[in-house]
């Protein structure tokens, strides 16, 4: 009840005795104590927000007794602690209602907002409206804005975002009315507003926000200069205006059906569509089939407001009031980083993503671009190296494609990644020339190590926000070991500690802050993703490089190179990898904090997953993308082999796993050959199979090498396969005999190679493996240090190699190489 409903009931003749107290809802207000000819009105705010108390004295008299003072108050209740007895009670209650209300729906685009819906036609109330209009085959449609803070987030839509925009249990109705009929519904909601006077108030509060309908189907004019009744013009229907005897079929809630909110027009308007059906429900349902919400498609204005300049106020009274926050001033500088970006111009699904699509170039520039925002501070943006070399559209072009979307990304500094190198120097000088940041390499020198190149350059200064930012770059030194070696002749690649240690002063001397770049990485064992993990729960070579550097003596080290999740701390300084190929950014952030010791300098660091499904892609990217990958088309839809049935990625062993493998040695020309599971990452379907299929099944674009390995280090490694509850691997030139009921690292008790010879500690076996695994992925740590020798090819290109010598349809291998002890698989 508003306080102008309390006069007018107030103002009532009443038989005696008169209420004293009244106690009010309906208009989601709160009232104190409104008192009206003697009467007293209390109003609580909704949803039990506050309660209302009201303190009455009584005097007593011989007929009984009188009211002699009352005050009331009204009680927030959001500090109140919870009984937790009736906490406990409702407990499963609740948690079932989160589930459900968390259950996705879809995605929305940008615009579905409620804020301005009775102001200015929206996407919002037109999607609502074409629901319920094409459901129940009307003509027409109306509904109502009912919470002006509420809308569809752009992103994840979920049950909990459908309820906010229609919160009540209405059920969709359609009724037959006349053109008049249709004209009075329009002139009653329109009673919403008051009649416009400049700087006088617009909104009547005697009438509720939620008893305002939209109509879409037909287009209208709400005319405030006029009086109530006398304000809707324009009406027509399909561009014909309507008149009086016009007959429309209207889709509407239950509520306005039966004549809720004022509109008696309705009453005997006869129903013509009634099943019972949950508007809410079919909201959710419409966004569920259309898994993409986007305004353009919905948006058909119907109707407007007039003047201009009563629309205008109408915008401001609804635009909310800008408190006054200081901003976070604590936070000093923001680093953002990516690495291996590796040409992933489009979004992946990988197996911890639970089928979402994450990064990609047109989502990676809103994410990056929302997080420097939302620091208030200033920041930069960093990559770990291997820009380029991966994925066909990238590979094909040279890397450009890569390069144009890391300009866009806004990158001001690189690692030169040993693939960088992949194409040759001269490859990669162009690429340089054409990027809009600094390539960076302080332990790049000639092969004697006396002269740096003049494209290597150590670091650079970052000036921004009045912070100058010294970032010193490092190459992998295994990089002659992980490209072409012809590509890096008469190059060397010192020892990354050494190298920082040498242009540490200079870098220090020019910035406020020193950030070591390095396409060197680690592993960790745990999840690092929220807080950095301790120290001793990351190993690999960007650790020894923190080691070799006195302690604190570089802020931050951004790693590359082993697609890992790194956030963790050695010798004072924090280091950073998010992941590979778009799939995560790196977040640090350096801030000033105040405590009883004085002011020091905090570092939090946090490894973020860009899901593309959560913001809207950057038009440009996606539209670079779409030429790119009209270029390579040619290619990844080339045939290449027939399958003659299909090959799932079920079990410990499968038969894609094994012909993988089978193909890595034979290209390899190897003894063994060794695949991580983790590297087969599709099925494939029976009958043809293009490139861009098996692009799919093995898109990393590993290169295949050929390790010389001891027995007793190729032991090691099927040991590692073996760690888990099963193989983890798929092997090819060897069968493994093993006990899961031993102890890790003693499981095998037997090894058989293809000549059926049994493995000897002491003799020497070509493997042949990814450069992944060969670095330590996957921990297979004991590869590394194998001698290398490059095969020439990816690990796509083997298995492309080695189906054009089999038998059509294929058939994958199915000899099992893991048995369990006695037998038994």
């Amino acid at each position: 009840m508003t306080r102008r409903a309390a006069l007018g009931l107030a103002s009532i003749p009443l038989p005696a005795p008169r209420p004293d107290l009244v106690i009010v809802g309906h208009s989601h207000k709160e009232m104190r104590d409104y008192v009206v000819n003697g009467v007293h009105f209390v109003q609580p705010r909704n949803f039990a927000l506050s309660l209302a108390v009201v303190h009455v004295s009584l005097a007593k008299e011989t007929t009984g007794y009188r009211v002699v003072a009352m005050r009331s108050e009204l009680i927030p209740l959001a500090t109140v602690a919870e009984l937790p007895r009736f906490v406990r009670r409702f407990t499963a209650a609740h948690e079932r209602a989160r589930a459900w209300g968390a259950m996705p729906l879809g995605s929305a685009g940008p615009g579905f907002s409620a804020r301005y819906g009775r102001a200015e036609d929206t996407p919002l109330l037109d999607f609502i409206n074409e629901v319920q209009r094409r459901r129940a085959g009307a003509d027409v449609s109306a509904a109502a804005d009912f919470d002006l803070g509420a809308g569809l987030p752009e992103g994840e839509v979920r049950e909990r975002d459908v309820s906010g925009i229609y919160p009540y249990e209405n059920t969709l109705r359609a009724v037959r009315i006349s053109g008049d009929q249709l004209k009075t519904y329009l002139e009653q909601a329109a009673r919403y507003f008051r009649t416009y006077q400049p700087g006088a108030p617009l909104i009547n509060d005697s009438v509720a926000g939620f008893n305002f309908d939209v109509v879409s189907g037909v287009t209208y004019t709400i005319d405030l200069t006029q009086g109530p009744g006398r304000r809707i013009r324009g009406l027509a229907f399909r561009g014909r205006a309507v008149t009086a005897a016009d007959s429309f079929t209207l889709a509407l809630s239950s509520y306005r059906q039966s004549g809720g909110g004022g509109y008696t027009m309705l009453r005997g308007a006869r129903v013509v569509y009634d099943r019972g059906e949950s508007i809410r429900d079919l909201l959710a349902d419409e966004i569920r089939t259309r898994r993409l919400l986007t305004a353009q498609g919905v948006y058909s204005p119907s109707w407007s407001l007039g003047p201009a300049e009563a629309r205008a106020a109408l915008r401001q009274a609804f635009t909310p009031s800008v408190v006054a926050v200081p901003r976070p001033d604590s936070t000093l500088l923001r680093v953002l980083a990516i690495n291996d970006f590796h040409g992933a111009l489009e979004p992946q699904v990988w197996p911890w993503s639970a089928g979402r699509p994450v990064g990609g170039a047109a989502a990676l520039k809103p994410w990056l671009d929302s997080l420097a925002r939302a620091c208030f501070c200033t920041s930069i943006r960093l990559d770990g190296g291997d820009e380029m070399q991966g994925t066909p559209v990238s590979n094909f072009n040279f890397g450009r494609p890569a390069i144009a979307a890391l300009n866009a990304l806004g990158v001001d500094a690189a690692a030169i990644g040993n693939h960088e190198f992949d194409w040759s120097v001269d490859t990669l000088r162009a690429r340089m020339a054409e990027a809009h940041y600094r390539f960076l390499g302080a332990n790049i020198t000639d092969s004697a190590g006396t002269a740096r190149p003049d494209w290597a350059e150590p670091f650079t200064v970052i000036e921004r926000g009045g912070v100058r930012v010294a970032v010193i770059g490092l190459a992998l030194p295994a990089t002659p070991e992980t490209t072409a070696p012809r590509n890096v002749r008469g190059l060397a690649f010192g020892d990354g500690a050494r190298a920082v240690r040498r242009v540490l002063p200079q870098a220090r001397a020019a910035g406020d802050y020193v950030i070591v770049v390095a396409h060197v990485g680690a592993f960790c064992d745990g999840d690092g993703a929220a807080a950095p993990l301790g120290p001793a729960a990351c190993h690999g070579e960007i650790i020894d490089v923190a080691r070799g550097l006195d302690s604190g003596s570089v802020d931050l080290i951004v790693s590359g190179h082993t697609h890992s999740l790194v956030n963790t701390v050695v010798n004072g300084i924090p280091i950073v990898q998010a992941r590979s190929s778009g799939a995560g950014i790196a977040v640090v952030d350096f801030v000033r904090v105040s405590g009883a010791g004085g002011v020091r300098r905090e570092v939090r660091a946090r490894i973020e997953t860009p899901f593309a499904d959560r913001i809207r892609l950057n038009p440009a990217l996606v539209d670079a993308l779409r030429l790119s990958q009209a270029s390579v088309s040619v290619i990844t839809d080339r045939p290449v082999a027939r399958f003659g049935t299909e090959l799932r990625r079920t079990g410990a062993e499968h038969g894609l796993g094994r012909l993988i493998a089978d193909a890595q040695r034979n290209i390899a020309k190897a003894d063994v050959a060794l695949v991580n599971n983790g590297g087969i990452r599709a099925d494939v379907a029976a009958g043809l199979a293009t490139y861009g299929d098996l692009y799919r099944v093995e898109p990393f674009q590993n290169r295949l090498l050929r390790l010389t390995v001891s027995g007793k280090v190729l032991k090691q490694a099927l040991e590692h396969a073996l760690s888990g509850e099963g193989p983890d691997a798929h092997v090819a030139g060897i069968v493994v005999w093993y006990d899961l009921g031993k102890p890790a690292g003693r499981r095998i008790k037997r090894l058989r190679l293809a000549n059926g010879k049994d493995v000897d500690d002491g003799r020497t076996y070509t493997l042949a493996v990814s450069d992944f695994l060969a670095a330590g992925g996957s921990g297979y740590t004991m590869l590394v240090g194998a001698p290398p020798s490059e095969v020439g090819v990816t690990d796509v290109d083997a298995l492309i190699q080695y189906l054009a010598v089999l038998r059509q349809p294929i058939s994958a291998p199915d000899d099992p190489r893991f048995y369990r002890e006695g037998g038994g698989r």
